[in-house]
């Protein structure tokens, strides 16, 4: 699963594993990544990711509304072997170095 945050409100998947589980080749996993970048939808209000910031008994009402409708979604979600979040913000250079 992959959070874009550049466009705020949408998820993206694609399979990191072949038919016979293996890691699908680095260069499909580089052109997956460009394609979701490029996305040029605009943001969506109503993203999934705004009722993490409820607290876990409310989230967990919410949750158990959302997948009446949007049950496939979710497990696509929770099903994942990895969430990557794709920010745009300007990372602050440290005084140390890495050793």
């Amino acid at each position: 699963t992959i959070v874009n945050n550049n466009i705020p409100g949408h998820f993206y998947a694609f399979d990191a594993l072949d038919e016979g589980g293996h890691i699908v080749d680095g260069a499909q996993i580089h052109s997956n990544l460009n394609e979701i970048l490029s996305d040029s939808r605009d943001v969506n209000y109503h993203s999934l990711g705004y009722f993490t910031f409820l607290d876990r008994d409310t989230w967990a009402e919410c949750r158990a509304e959302l997948e009446y409708n949007n049950g496939d979604l979710l497990r696509v979600i929770d099903s994942s072997i990895l969430v990557l979040c794709l920010d745009d913000y300007p990372v602050a250079k440290s005084s140390q170095s890495a050793a």
